[in-house]
C-alpha cells in the first residue's frame, strides 16, 4: 500500500534542534549529560511508557525497548542505503536477516528528548524521541502519543528507505491480538487491540482494552507504504525492495504492523516522522462515570487526533526546545547541574504518570481531571502522597498553566 501528500517541509527548523542537541563524535557510546538508568523513548501515560535501559543501548540495533514494568516492547527501526539495510533499533538478530548493525555513537536526554546518533554505512542517521510535556496546553498534553524522527544526514546522493515497526506486545496480551489498519487524508496508521477484553483490565500493569498505534504520513519527498505479517516477511521485502508492497498477511502471535518512508536521492539532510501511541477512549473509571482524554474535546476520533499530533510537530518541537531550556537554565542556578540532570531525566517520568480526562458522554471541558498513576508500586491512583509532591511542581511558575 503507498500514500503520497504534500506538507509543510521543516529541514531547516530540524537542521537547528540537531544543532542545538549536537556533541563530539566517539568511537565508542557517549552519553551526556550523564548515563542515566535507562533513556524515556515514548513516555505519556501510565499505558503509553516505553523506555530503553542504558546498558542496552552500546546495543541498540538489536536491543528491544521495555515497558515501565519490564516487559519487553517489539519496536524496529531500519535504514536502507543503497540497497543495504541497517538495523537502528529493535531487530534481535539483524545480521541472519541480512540487515547490517548500525553503529552507535553518542546518547543524549533532555527533558523531552531521547536522541541517539548513529553510523549507517557512511550516511549520518539520528532518532529523536520527543514525547512533548506541556502543562499549559491540556490538548497537547492529553493525547495518548508520541513522536520517532529518524533525520538522515551527509547522504552525498546516496538511495534511502527509512522503517519503522511494532508488534502486539503492546497490548498487554499478545497471543488475543488483532489488528486494524486505516488510512485518511494521506495518514496511514495500524491499530492493535486485544479481542474481547473487558473496560479497565490490566496485565503486569499494561491496559488491556486500548490500542496500540502506529502511524505516519507521507512529506511531500517521501512515498509512504504499509504492511504487516511476520516480521522475518514484511522486514526482508522491505530489505529487498525498500518499501512494503502487497496484501496484509494472516496476523499471527509475535506478527509486527510496519510502515516504510521512501526518501529517494538524498543530497543534504531529510527526516521523517513516525507516531506510536497507546489510546484509550474511556480511559478512567471515575466513581462508575466513564472519562476519557481532554484532547477528545477537539479530536473525538483516532484519525483526527493522530492528523492534529502530525500537523502540531513544529510547534510541540519549539515548546520543547524552549522547556528543555528554561529548565536546564533555572535548575542549574537553584542547585547546580547535577541537579539540572536529574530534573531532566525525571520530567517525563513524572508526566507520565497522569491522564488529563473529561467525562465521556458530555466531553465538558470545565469537568477536567488529573488522574496520577502511582507506578512502580501498587498502581493506586490520586495517593495524598504523590498529589503533595505535585502541589511543588505545578506551583512553579513556569510549569503552570
Amino acid at each position: 500500500m503507498r500514500f503520497n501528500l504534500s506538507s509543510l517541509g521543516l529541514g531547516s527548523l530540524y537542521a537547528s534542534v540537531l544543532s542545538f542537541y549536537s556533541g563530539q563524535d566517539s568511537s565508542s557510546v557517549t552519553h551526556h549529560p550523564v548515563l542515566p538508568p535507562s533513556y524515556p523513548l515514548a513516555v505519556r501515560n501510565p499505558y503509553l511508557s516505553a523506555w530503553m535501559p542504558s546498558d542496552r543501548v552500546q546495543q541498540l540495533p538489536s536491543a528491544e525497548p521495555q515497558f515501565w514494568t519490564g516487559q519487553k516492547l517489539g519496536w524496529s527501526v531500519i535504514v536502507r542505503v543503497d540497497g543495504q539495510a541497517y538495523s537502528l533499533m529493535g531487530v534481535p538478530d539483524p545480521d541472519a536477516s541480512n540487515i547490517r548493525p548500525a553503529t552507535v555513537r553518542r546518547a543524549e536526554f533532555t527533558a523531552t528528548h531521547s536522541i541517539f546518533d548513529l553510523i549507517a554505512g557512511t550516511v549520518a542517521v539520528t532518532l529523536d524521541f520527543l514525547s512533548p510535556v506541556s502543562p499549559s496546553n491540556y490538548v497537547r498534553q492529553s493525547l495518548p502519543f508520541s513522536y520517532l524522527t529518524v533525520h538522515v544526514s551527509e547522504a552525498h546522493g546516496h538511495d534511502i528507505q527509512v522503517y519503522s515497526d511494532i508488534d502486539a506486545r503492546w497490548t498487554g496480551r499478545e497471543s488475543r491480538s488483532q489488528r486494524d489498519f486505516g488510512e485518511q487524508d494521506g495518514l496511514a496508521f495500524y491499530s492493535l487491540t486485544v479481542e474481547d477484553a473487558p473496560l479497565y483490565t490490566e496485565a503486569d500493569d499494561m491496559a488491556l482494552w486500548g490500542s496500540a498505534i502506529l502511524a505516519s504520513r507521507p512529506s511531500s519527498f517521501t512515498q509512504l507504504s504499509a504492511l504487516s505479517g511476520s516480521p522475518e516477511d514484511v522486514r526482508g521485502l522491505f530489505v529487498k525492495d525498500g518499501e512494503l508492497s502487497g496484501e496484509d498477511n494472516i496476523w499471527r502471535e509475535g506478527s509486527v504492523v510496519a510502515l516504510a518512508h521512501n526518501l529517494g536521492k538524498v543530497t543534504g539532510g531529510l527526516f521523517v516522522n513516525f507516531v506510536v501511541g497507546y489510546e484509550r477512549e474511556t480511559a478512567i473509571d471515575y466513581l462508575g462515570e466513564a472519562y476519557t482524554g481532554f484532547y477528545r474535546s477537539e479530536y473525538p476520533t483516532a484519525p483526527s487526533a493522530l492528523s492534529f499530533f502530525l500537523d502540531d510537530y513544529r510547534s510541540a518541537l519549539l515548546e520543547s526546545l524552549r522547556l528543555d531550556q528554561e529548565l536546564a537554565t533555572l535548575s542549574t542556578a537553584t542547585a547546580g547541574p547535577k541537579y539540572a540532570d536529574i530534573l531532566a531525566l525525571s520530567t517525563r517520568q513524572a508526566y507520565g504518570g497522569i491522564d488529563l480526562a473529561i467525562p465521556n458522554d458530555s466531553l465538558d471541558t470545565g469537568e477536567v481531571l488529573a488522574f496520577i498513576k502511582e507506578l512502580s508500586s501498587n498502581g493506586n491512583i490520586n495517593t495524598i502522597q504523590f498529589i503533595t509532591s505535585w502541589i511543588r511542581i505545578t506551583s512553579d511558575c513556569c510549569w503552570s498553566p
